[in-house]
């Protein structure tokens, strides 16, 4: 019921798992068709740079700016990565996240099958 009924998904089901290292989140999805490519999406805030194919290496900090964290972001390389800043201007915003917000998404082939399942591990460096 998530989704309207055009939109061809019979099931999407996502299990998050905490483990010793990070998080792990796994996505399985069925689709009656295929109308429009995948799109997983994370919003942070911080930096957020694709060091390599699979990888993007996320840095976060406190309210202050005084206290940094470095995350490790790994996802399916038949995913393509698109990472977006957004500057912000409502201070009902810009007091919990600050001046901008970073959002990563993970977007698949438009030929992507229909059924499949991915796997994201977030994991602090």
């Amino acid at each position: 019921g998530a989704y309207p009924e055009e939109a061809g998904c019979r099931t999407w089901k996502r299990i998050c798992t905490l483990t010793g290292k990070g998080l792990v989140l796994t996505d399985t999805y069925s689709l009656d068709k295929r109308t429009a490519p995948d799109e997983e999406h994370f919003v942070l805030r911080g930096t957020a740079e694709q060091k390599k194919a699979g990888e993007i290496i996320i840095s976060t900090w406190d309210f202050k700016k005084t206290k940094t964290a470095r995350f490790k972001l790994e996802y399916p390389k038949s995913l393509k990565p698109q990472i977006e800043e957004k500057e912000l201007k409502d201070s009902r915003l810009t007091r919990p996240w600050g001046d901008k917000l970073v959002r990563i998404s993970l977007v698949s082939a438009e030929n992507a099958p229909v059924s499949g399942t991915y796997t994201i591990k977030i994991t602090k460096l």
